[in-house]
Protein backbone atom coordinates (compact mmCIF):
# COMPACT_ATOMS: atom_id res chain seq x y z
CA UNK A 1 0.00 0.00 0.00
CA UNK A 2 1.24 3.41 -0.75
CA UNK A 3 1.34 6.02 1.44
CA UNK A 4 -1.47 7.95 0.78
CA UNK A 5 -3.82 4.77 0.56
CA UNK A 6 -2.55 4.40 3.82
CA UNK A 7 -2.74 8.14 5.10
CA UNK A 8 -6.49 7.94 3.51
CA UNK A 9 -6.98 3.83 6.13
CA UNK A 10 -5.53 5.47 9.14
CA UNK A 11 -8.24 7.95 8.77
CA UNK A 12 -10.97 6.38 8.05
CA UNK A 13 -10.22 3.88 10.58
CA UNK A 14 -9.95 6.71 13.13
CA UNK A 15 -13.53 7.96 12.80
CA UNK A 16 -14.36 7.00 16.53
CA UNK A 17 -10.98 7.66 17.86
CA UNK A 18 -11.40 11.50 17.25
CA UNK A 19 -13.82 14.21 18.39
CA UNK A 20 -15.90 14.25 14.53
CA UNK A 21 -15.33 18.09 13.91
CA UNK A 22 -11.32 16.96 13.92
CA UNK A 23 -12.19 13.56 12.17
CA UNK A 24 -13.88 15.40 9.97
CA UNK A 25 -11.17 17.86 9.54
CA UNK A 26 -8.61 15.40 8.55
CA UNK A 27 -10.86 13.81 5.62
CA UNK A 28 -11.78 17.11 4.08
CA UNK A 29 -7.92 17.64 4.40
CA UNK A 30 -7.14 14.64 3.00
CA UNK A 31 -9.32 15.02 0.08
CA UNK A 32 -8.53 18.25 -0.87
CA UNK A 33 -4.74 18.37 -0.35
CA UNK A 34 -3.87 15.01 -1.86
CA UNK A 35 -7.02 15.09 -4.76
CA UNK A 36 -6.41 18.04 -6.14
CA UNK A 37 -3.04 17.12 -7.42
CA UNK A 38 -3.91 13.34 -7.88
CA UNK A 39 -7.30 13.12 -8.72
CA UNK A 40 -6.90 9.44 -9.09
CA UNK A 41 -7.16 8.87 -5.33
CA UNK A 42 -9.88 7.58 -3.86
CA UNK A 43 -11.55 10.35 -1.87
CA UNK A 44 -13.01 9.87 1.73
CA UNK A 45 -16.56 9.15 1.86
CA UNK A 46 -18.37 11.60 4.62
CA UNK A 47 -21.59 10.92 3.88
CA UNK A 48 -20.60 6.95 4.22
CA UNK A 49 -18.62 7.53 7.23
CA UNK A 50 -21.34 9.89 8.79
CA UNK A 51 -24.31 8.15 7.75
CA UNK A 52 -26.11 9.57 10.88
CA UNK A 53 -25.90 13.72 9.85
CA UNK A 54 -28.17 15.25 7.29
CA UNK A 55 -27.21 16.46 3.96
CA UNK A 56 -26.99 19.77 5.60
CA UNK A 57 -25.60 18.92 8.53
CA UNK A 58 -22.61 17.88 6.96
CA UNK A 59 -22.84 20.73 4.83
CA UNK A 60 -22.42 23.22 7.70
CA UNK A 61 -19.42 21.08 9.32
CA UNK A 62 -17.92 21.56 6.00
CA UNK A 63 -18.54 25.02 6.07
CA UNK A 64 -16.29 25.15 9.28
CA UNK A 65 -13.89 22.93 8.27
CA UNK A 66 -13.07 25.24 4.62
CA UNK A 67 -13.71 28.26 7.17
CA UNK A 68 -10.71 27.23 9.20
CA UNK A 69 -8.78 26.16 6.96
CA UNK A 70 -9.36 29.79 4.59
CA UNK A 71 -7.82 31.44 7.24
CA UNK A 72 -4.29 29.64 7.83
CA UNK A 73 -2.49 31.87 5.76
CA UNK A 74 -3.93 34.94 7.97
CA UNK A 75 -2.92 32.84 11.20
CA UNK A 76 0.52 32.05 9.56
CA UNK A 77 1.18 35.87 8.52
CA UNK A 78 0.66 37.03 12.25
CA UNK A 79 2.95 34.36 13.68
CA UNK A 80 5.29 35.51 11.37
CA UNK A 81 4.77 38.86 12.95
CA UNK A 82 5.65 37.77 16.44
CA UNK A 83 2.42 36.48 17.90
CA UNK A 84 2.60 34.45 20.35
CA UNK A 85 1.07 31.06 19.53
CA UNK A 86 -1.04 30.37 22.37
CA UNK A 87 -2.82 33.75 21.03
CA UNK A 88 -3.50 32.54 17.38
CA UNK A 89 -4.81 29.50 19.41
CA UNK A 90 -7.19 31.85 21.33
CA UNK A 91 -8.05 33.43 18.23
CA UNK A 92 -9.03 30.76 16.52
CA UNK A 93 -10.51 29.51 19.11
CA UNK A 94 -12.69 32.39 19.68
CA UNK A 95 -13.27 32.47 15.68
CA UNK A 96 -13.61 28.69 14.95
CA UNK A 97 -14.52 26.92 18.26
CA UNK A 98 -14.87 23.01 18.60
CA UNK A 99 -11.48 21.64 17.05
CA UNK A 100 -8.79 20.38 19.39
CA UNK A 101 -5.46 21.95 19.00
CA UNK A 102 -3.97 19.35 16.92
CA UNK A 103 -6.07 20.92 14.37
CA UNK A 104 -5.58 24.34 15.12
CA UNK A 105 -1.36 23.47 15.09
CA UNK A 106 -2.43 21.85 11.60
CA UNK A 107 -3.78 24.96 10.31
CA UNK A 108 -0.97 27.05 11.82
CA UNK A 109 1.97 25.23 9.83
CA UNK A 110 -0.08 25.27 6.52
CA UNK A 111 -0.17 28.78 7.49
CA UNK A 112 3.23 29.21 8.13
CA UNK A 113 3.84 27.15 4.52
CA UNK A 114 1.62 29.59 2.58
CA UNK A 115 3.06 32.78 4.35
CA UNK A 116 6.84 32.07 4.09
Amino acid sequence: MDFESQQRADIVANRDALPMLDHIFQAWHYNHDYLGARASRQAIDLPGLYPQLSVKELAEIVKQVNSLWSEAYHYGDLAYLGEPHEQLFQRMREHHPGFSDPTYQAVLRRGYFEAR
